[in-house]
């Protein structure tokens, strides 16, 4: 589900968190239809895929950009309804120039539900097939390598072994 809605800039604020990181906070003021809306779009965030994009259109030539946030919640603030996002400070935002009157900003919510449609990355109870191959994956009692009755050993000789046959071979042709 989607929902789009035109808001103005309220407060910005750039500031550490509890956790010495710089982040951004930024007030918008929404439709007070929205707020509902919002608030249930911030609390699925821990179980389905949320986003929030502020697409900020500059009036007189179309030029746009999207700034991507996560949602701090949504109230009243001083009889006005706001929803407070939050993303990472980078100052190549810009954040102070989104009061300009030359700018429409115009806020993207989107809930998805998570894909379950295949097996997750970490899920428990689906058996794999390993190739058990190589020296590092092999167990202690596996060989490295998969044998067969088609294989057979090679078969390793010695330096001092090579070089007492040459030298045996040599000394009987000569004398």
């Amino acid at each position: 589900m989607k929902q789009v809605y035109t808001v103005r800039a309220h407060r910005t604020e750039t500031k550490y968190d509890a956790k010495d990181n710089l982040i951004s906070l930024l007030d918008v003021q929404v439709p007070a239809d929205a707020v509902e809306f919002l608030r249930s779009a911030h609390y699925a965030q821990e179980h389905k895929d949320v986003t929030f994009n502020l697409r900020v259109v500059n009036a007189t030539d179309g030029d746009y950009r999207t700034l991507k946030f996560t949602s701090k919640g949504s109230k009243m603030k001083d009889f006005v309804p706001v929803a407070t996002l939050q993303k990472w400070a980078d100052s190549h935002d810009d954040l102070n120039s989104l009061f300009d009157y030359g700018l429409e900003l115009e806020l993207q919510v989107e809930v998805r539900e998570r894909n379950q449609d295949g097996p997750g990355l970490f899920d428990e109870g689906e058996e794999t097939e390993t190739l058990q191959a190589g020296v590092l994956n092999a167990p202690k009692g596996v060989l490295a390598l998969p044998g067969g009755e088609d294989i057979e050993d090679a078969e390793f000789e010695e330096a001092d072994q090579k070089e007492a046959q040459e030298g045996s071979s040599d000394g009987g042709d000569a004398a």
